[in-house]
């Protein structure tokens, strides 16, 4: 049987895809849980986001990129995903500010480096990830990398980027 399925999908990275869903369902249920921490909710932790991102990002890509569609998603991406999150956050900042009690400077200096961003650090991560992926995709096409190779590859960044992540947060 071939990786591919009618529609061209792979479907071995179909099912990651959807494992990594699950992973994410399963962080936000140890979240509100006691469950107590083991080494497969660590892994599942560290891990789960960055697949599901890759994944997700090679689904959404077409196999025959140029730089004008590259450069007119990549302002899709700071226009419409970007600047709204910075504003967001922003005014968020400036409202806790004025009703809570600490300084401006604790506000923004936790704001900018609170890994989870308020609860924004995925709209922010989306937006890196994205660049990554498309500074990758150029190069691979570039070289003429198979489609298959390419999934492979993507997968292999999404280890890297979750030992990064796992390093970052030690």
């Amino acid at each position: 049987m071939s990786a591919l399925t009618s529609n061209n999908r792979l479907e071995f990275l179909d099912s990651l895809r959807g494992l990594a869903m699950l992973f994410v369902i399963y962080f936000h249920f140890l979240a509100y849980s006691s469950e107590p921490t083991s080494v497969v909710n660590d892994i599942v932790i560290r891990w789960r986001m960055p697949l599901f991102f890759f994944i997700s990002g090679f689904f959404a890509t077409f196999k025959n990129y140029d730089k004008v569609l590259y450069k007119k998603r990549i302002i899709n991406r700071i226009t419409k995903q970007l600047y709204p999150t910075i504003v967001v956050w922003a005014v968020f900042i400036f409202f806790s500010w004025i009703i809570g009690h600490a300084s401006f400077r604790e506000y923004l200096l936790h704001g900018i480096y609170d890994p989870a961003k308020r609860g924004y650090w995925f709209t922010t991560s989306l937006v890196e990830v994205y660049l990554l992926y498309s500074i990758v995709s150029v190069v691979l096409f570039a070289l003429n990398v198979s489609f298959k190779r390419q999934g492979l590859v993507y997968l292999a960044l999404a280890a890297v980027t979750g030992v990064v992540y796992i390093v970052y947060l030690k």
